[in-house]
Formats: structure tokens, C-alpha cells, sequence
């Protein structure tokens, strides 16, 4: 049976006059109705605070398991540095006689891949913490044809297409970055896309597109690529620390990555679909 229950509530005003009010409740109803406003109210705050309690928690998750990365990179950086310093030490003394033969460029790059590898150490001894101070103003087609001068013989090896569409770009647009560690960004993701195309029907018509699109406050950078894409397991654990699908892999590029392109207050995001393909889209702060 519906029931309604009358309650009387007393307020004295600031005068000392009381004021006589009637609120009405249903049998299923908990409160009266001039509270229930306030209950719901209460109860969606309680409900954000516990959604972002978990963002936190993922948050602390992540950053706790990047401080395994500087612990495990201490213990192997010695050894890894040294090769590297024989390495460019002898490249360097071949620059001279490469000069003769007009093949200077080629121990050039060696060098600053080899200073490159020096920074990635770094990056893991610091457990990601970056240095703001390395940032600094840099072109984007600047930049990127830096990247297509190291990308395009791998491409060549590996029968693949890679194209860089800086159309929508003008010579001015530019962003403050690391430009070592965003390198180490994109190297990486299209080091992941020349595998996935290995790895898939399109072996031999693999392609990578990269398309830089300037907008009034943003830059936007699409990797777009034709390999086996990524599940939904994989998607969900993409950027977990040491989480990897690869036999040789350590589960630290992807978290890597972002933690970088976070660090420069920028965005990643990934679009994946199995037989199809993958994109990546990066978004980045413009500079004046």
C-alpha cells in the first residue's frame, strides 16, 4: 500500500519568530524529499572521489614501476657504456679517413647514435626523471627530416614504405622539446611498427606513414602503419612497465614513451585493430 508520512520541522529565524515547514516522505523512500537532493548530491561526489582514488592508485602503480627501471638500469649501465665509448672513440678516428672518401656523414651518425644510446642510459638511471632545462626550441621539418635520414635505410633492408607528410606544416611551426628523448619516442614506435609489418601478412607491402598536422595552439604527429595490430589484452597493458609480447623484449619502450611525452605536457593516444593495423596520435604544445 502507498503510504505518505508527514514531517513538521521548526526553524526560528534571525527575528526569533519560528517558522513551521512540512516535508512529505514515501514508505520507499529513505529521506525526506527536501533532502534526498542533498543525499544524491553527496553521493555522486563520494562516487568521483572513489574514481579518482583509482586514477591515483594507477598513477603510483606506474611510477612505482618505473623506479624498477633506474634500480635495473644502475646495475647494467657500466657495461653497457663501455662498448659505446670504444665504439665512438674509433669512430672517431676514422672521420678523418672517411673525410678523404667524402663518407664523413656516415661516422657523423654513428656519433650521434652513439650519444643517442648515452642518453637512453641516462633516461634509466633516473627512473624517468627528466631534465627540464634540455628543452629548447626546435622546427618540426627540421626534426623529422633528421628522423627520415635515420629511418629510411631500415626501411630499404626491410622492403617497407615509410613516407613523412609535413604538407600541413609551415617552416615556422616549432615546439619546445628534448629533442634527444622525442627522437628516442618516435624511433622506437616506428621500430615497433617495421616488427608488427614483419610479423603480419603485409610483409611485403608493409608502409608507415607519418603525418604532421599543425593546429593554432597544437601539434598534432600520426604514425599510422599496416602490421598484425594489437588486441584488447595488449592495448590494456600497453603501457605497463615490462609488460611485453616479445621474446628478446623488456616491456620499458611504451612506458617509456609516455612518461616522455607527459613529460613535455603533451598527449599519446593508439587506435589498433588485429590484421589491420595500428596508429598512434601525438599531440604536442606549439611554440611561439
Amino acid at each position: 500500500m502507498y503510504m505518505r508520512h508527514n514531517f513538521r520541522h521548526r526553524f526560528r529565524r534571525k527575528n526569533n519568530t519560528l517558522n513551521k515547514t512540512t516535508s512529505f516522505k514515501d514508505k520507499t523512500s529513505s529521506f525526506p524529499d527536501h533532502i534526498s537532493p542533498q543525499v544524491e548530491s553527496i553521493q555522486k561526489k563520494y562516487q568521483e572521489a572513489e574514481e579518482q582514488i583509482a586514477h591515483l592508485k594507477n598513477i603510483i602503480f606506474h611510477q612505482e614501476r618505473l623506479c624498477l627501471v633506474g634500480r635495473f638500469a644502475a646495475g647494467i649501465a657500466h657495461e653497457v657504456r663501455n662498448p659505446l665509448t670504444i665504439i665512438k672513440g674509433f669512430m672517431q678516428l676514422l672521420h678523418k679517413d672517411l673525410e678523404r672518401i667524402d663518407k664523413k656523414d656516415y661516422a657523423e651518425m654513428v656519433i650521434s647514435e652513439v650519444n643517442r644510446a648515452n642518453h637512453i642510459i641516462e633516461n634509466f638511471l633516473t627512473a624517468a626523471k627528466f631534465n627540464e632545462s634540455s628543452k629548447k626550441k626546435v622546427y618540426l621539418k627540421q626534426f623529422f627530416a633528421e628522423i627520415d635520414a635515420l629511418i629510411q635505410s631500415e626501411a630499404l633492408l626491410r622492403n617497407i614504405k615509410i613516407s613523412i607528410n609535413l604538407e600541413q606544416v609551415d617552416s615556422n611551426c616549432a615546439t619546445q622539446m628534448d629533442s634527444q628523448e622525442i627522437k628516442q619516442v618516435f624511433l622506437n614506435l616506428l621500430k615497433n611498427s617495421v616488427e608488427a609489418i614483419e610479423d603480419s601478412p603485409n610483409k611485403n607491402e608493409g608502409y608507415i606513414c607519418i603525418k604532421v598536422i599543425q593546429k593554432n595552439e597544437y601539434i598534432k604527429i600520426s604514425i599510422n602503419d599496416n602490421g598484425k595490430g594489437m588486441d584488447d589484452a595488449v592495448l590494456l597493458n600497453l603501457y605497463t612497465p615490462f609488460f611485453t609480447t616479445k621474446e628478446e623484449g623488456t616491456g620499458l619502450g611504451m612506458a617509456l614513451c609516455r612518461e616522455i611525452i607527459h613529460n613535455h605536457n603533451g598527449k599519446i593516444e593508439v587506435e589498433s585493430e588485429v590484421g589491420v593495423g595500428t596508429r598512434f596520435d601525438i599531440y604536442l604544445n606549439r611554440s611561439e
